[in-house]
């Protein structure tokens, strides 16, 4: 019976280790993915993306969408690997992607407010972190060469990346990601494109995005993702209701046990006091024979559903560039 048991576990654990993180839904020319320890195989539009894939465009350019409606853009000659991604429900709970070479162009997804999820892209200069923003970083083969980092919308902290005193990388073989530490971040702000060395101050200028290398392509497809992330924000719309109405069914905030609209002398106590409860006081604005004002929604819930209203507006087809 135990080993049973064992085999069965053991078959099990690829299947969750190879969990579907995102698809392939634009694809202009030829890319491969490669699962860890397998072979590559070709991409087509609709094709699944799994953790721990590794991602390489060999002519034209291809588009991934997450599980959050994040949409990752990579051009010809560009290598990503999937290093984390973890989500509930729709939502990003953290995304680490290894750009190896190219450039890759990202249009993160907005989270929850007071959510603490990120979105990184790691090359093996610096890390670019980034919450609900268009970027785009360009890594080339030539070590001597800086890593761009160009920032569209929003804000990206970039963290330059520095050996460890006495890291020795083995021959042939890039320094394992371990024998780094993060530099304090610096701040790209939107319009502007930085570019990092590996020691030296970054370079900073203007970010001109008519010559941006994936600039084509994704104002050819931009829309559509536009579209879709609208009907991704009226999901998102929907579960938060769902689990407002789950979390608070009576559509009432609880009362606490002898707190019947405020404390009495006898604190927190499972027992009424002497001569009962007093009634609770009518809601403001009640008035007799007239029915009192719904109750509120749970702290939070109603600025989330705002926020969430807004940008469904952003994303209507009468808000497009």
């Amino acid at each position: 019976m135990r080993w049973t048991l064992a085999l069965l576990v053991s078959s099990l654990l690829p299947i969750a280790a190879r969990a579907e993180v995102g698809t392939v839904t634009e694809l202009d020319g030829a890319a491969t993915r490669t699962p860890k320890d397998g072979a590559p195989a070709a991409l087509a539009v609709g094709s699944p993306i799994e953790l721990e894939d590794t991602i390489a465009v060999a002519q034209g350019n291809v588009a991934i969408t997450l599980t959050d409606s994040s949409v990752l853009a990579l051009q010809q000659g560009s290598q990503l690997r999937i290093d984390e991604a973890e989500f509930e429900d729709l939502e990003r709970k953290g995304v680490s992607l290894r750009l190896l070479a190219g450039a890759v162009w990202a249009k993160v997804a907005k989270v929850l407010v007071g959510s603490d999820a990120r979105f990184e892209v790691t090359t093996d200069r610096a890390v670019a972190g980034a919450r609900g923003t268009a970027f785009q970083v360009e890594l080339t083969a030539d070590a001597d060469e800086p890593m761009q980092v160009a920032v569209e919308e929003g804000d990206v902290d970039v963290a330059r990346l520095e050996p460890v005193e006495g890291a020795i990388a083995e021959p042939g073989k890039p320094l394992p990601p371990a024998k780094y530490r993060r530099l304090p971040p610096e701040h790209v702000h939107a319009g502007f494109a930085w570019a990092f060395r590996r020691s030296g101050a970054p370079q900073v200028r203007r970010h001109v995005w008519r010559e941006a290398p994936l600039r084509a392509f994704v104002l050819q497809h931009r829309q559509r993702w536009k579209e879709v992330a609208a009907r991704h924000l009226e999901r998102r719309q929907q579960m938060l209701k769902v689990r407002q109405q789950r979390l608070n069914p009576a559509g009432v905030h609880p009362v606490p046990t002898g707190f019947p609209g405020g404390p009495h002398p006898g604190g927190f106590q499972n027992r009424p006091p002497p001569g009962g409860f007093p009634p609770p006081p009518p809601p403001p604005g009640a008035f007799p024979g007239r029915p009192p004002h719904p109750p509120k929604p749970p702290p939070g819930v109603k600025r989330e559903m705002k926020r969430l209203e807004r940008e469904q507006n952003e994303h209507r087809p009468e808000h497009h560039e």
